[in-house]
């Protein structure tokens, strides 16, 4: 290959460059977010449509019924204990236990989504104190 008498580059050298800062340039495009549910025309009338959900069990039902046990259940699947004969690891060890802790933590999560709900009360209908009233 030549040099260009008056720039000493190759020939293609500034082409080159110039096709690759233009590609470059190009990168630096601003990306369009991608369409949601929320952006959907449809989406407020089908909320509008949607029946409203009233809940029925209060705070402390979903407390002690769902996210307590689900908590507990997590918290004491994995561990260690240490005795006089050493420490002894435990763990859930067949796909078995590990679907029924995947299970607790799906509960967990869940009802801490019920906890949020509109109009949810600290206690259900009919019930006129807390189970722990006068606990200090």
């Amino acid at each position: 290959m030549t040099l260009h008498p008056r720039s000493g580059m190759f020939p293609g050298f500034a082409f080159l460059t110039g096709l690759a800062l233009t590609g470059l340039m190009g990168c630096n495009q601003p990306v369009k977010p991608e369409p949601t549910l929320a952006d959907s025309p449809s989406t407020g009338s089908a909320q509008a449509d949607a029946p409203k959900l009233v809940p029925i069990a209060g705070l402390q039902d979903l407390m002690k019924l769902q996210l307590d046990p689900s908590a507990d259940a997590l918290w004491a699947s994995v561990g260690t204990t240490v005795t006089a004969a050493g420490e002894e690891e435990f763990a859930p060890s067949t796909p078995e236990g590990w679907a029924q802790l995947h299970g607790h933590a799906l509960t967990l999560i869940e009802a801490s989504n019920l906890l949020m709900m509109d109009g949810r009360r600290v206690v259900r209908e009919g019930v006129d104190q807390l189970e722990d009233h006068g606990t200090p």
